[in-house]
């Protein structure tokens, strides 16, 4: 959530720094808890194996999630530029009309693009390059929000999680 807030055109590696780094201290803590409370409800023997499955769909899960958020990101991308610029006074309609043809021409999830807009008027570059940073940051900070309310709903499922007992070793006879 910090870091959605803080996002913005101007900002850099310093303004977003503490949101990263309390971002990772969570991701971390919640990581060993996680793996502690797997490898607390096997037996000993079977440790090795309860790690592996943990780590391998902790691995899909993430996979999924960064799946999920680029789809967010490049739809609300496509569609904020679009808007952005359909909306500038300083964009002229023929360019509005060549640009959004372009856009809606473009493959977002590997950035290859039909046609490149290019004008001679700087007025109109520059009008141009603020409608896409701000759908640059609004876009990122509609796939952040989404990002916090996964995490949000984990957080209220994960109270449910059932207290389990450490499972000890069956004795050998």
């Amino acid at each position: 959530y910090l870091l959605a807030r803080l996002l913005a055109i101007d900002s850099n590696g310093l303004t977003l720094a503490p949101a990263l780094i309390l971002l990772g201290f969570g991701i971390g803590s919640v990581s060993a808890q996680m793996t502690n409370i797997v490898l607390s409800a096997v037996p000993v023997s079977l440790a090795g194996e309860a790690s592996a499955i943990n780590a391998t769909i902790r691995q899909i899960g993430t996979s999924i999630g960064i799946a999920i958020l680029g789809a967010v990101f490049a739809t609300a991308l496509t569609s904020n530029i679009t808007t952005n610029i359909k909306n500038d006074s300083n964009v002229p309609q023929i360019a509005k009309t060549a640009i959004s043809s372009s856009i809606s021409e473009t493959q977002v999830e590997n950035g290859s693009a039909t046609h490149n807009f290019k004008s001679k008027n700087p007025i109109i570059m520059k009008s141009v390059e603020s409608d896409v940073k701000n759908a640059l940051v609004s876009s990122s900070k509609k796939a952040t929000y989404w990002a916090f309310a996964f995490v949000l709903l984990g957080a209220i499922f994960s109270i449910f999680i059932p207290k389990v007992r450490h499972i000890k070793e069956p004795e050998q006879a």
